[in-house]
């Protein structure tokens, strides 16, 4: 009887490797680029914006204080009657007076040759006049409101004349602004 023989084994050895000697590519270097970057790029960047901002801020011009710039562009009607008493802490409600045409302040705001009109404004001098009454009719009806007309320079042919000085002086020239308004 023939001897059998084992067949042959493979041994297959897989070395362990312990975690702390494990090779791995580290991310630290792209981190590190990536800081670099930011600190060398983006904070001059930032800097500067900073810088210009904080520039800007303490060498802005200040707004004209707004009796004083009326007073100066109509000298003859008396546009800031007592605007200096008056408490704004007191006041409750706002009536704007947009305005759409330019009274140029010489004559009866009645009359169309008075204002600056673009064509398609013509005939439409009652509307405005009416806007400015009804503002001045609501001012009147709540005491604690405050009367704005708005509106600017909008036409270079006008002149230095606004729209909301234009309506202040229509109404001026109506006598429609009293103690009350």
């Amino acid at each position: 009887m023939p001897s059998r023989t084992p067949p042959p084994t493979v041994r297959i050895n897989i070395p362990t490797v312990n975690v702390s000697e494990a090779w791995a590519p580290t991310p630290l270097r792209k981190q590190r680029i990536f800081g670099t970057r930011l600190v060398r790029l983006y904070l001059p960047c930032l800097l500067i914006l900073s810088l210009v901002t904080n520039i800007y801020y303490f060498t802005r011009p200040t707004p004209l204080a707004l009796p004083a710039t009326l007073s100066s562009q109509q000298s003859g009607t008396q546009m800031h009657r007592e605007i200096a008493d008056t408490d704004m802490r007191q006041l409750t409600d706002l009536v704007i007076v947009p305005g759409h045409g330019v009274y140029l302040g010489a004559g009866s705001p009645l009359d169309e040759a008075n204002w600056y009109l673009q064509e398609q404004q013509r005939g439409e001098v009652g509307a405005f006049m009416a806007h400015v009454g009804k503002g001045i009719e609501m001012v009147k009806e709540h005491e604690r409101a405050l009367l704005v007309f708005s509106g600017s320079k909008t036409r270079l042919e006008a002149g230095a004349h606004s729209e909301a000085v234009g309506y202040w002086t229509a109404a001026d020239r109506m006598g429609w602004l009293t103690n009350s308004v």
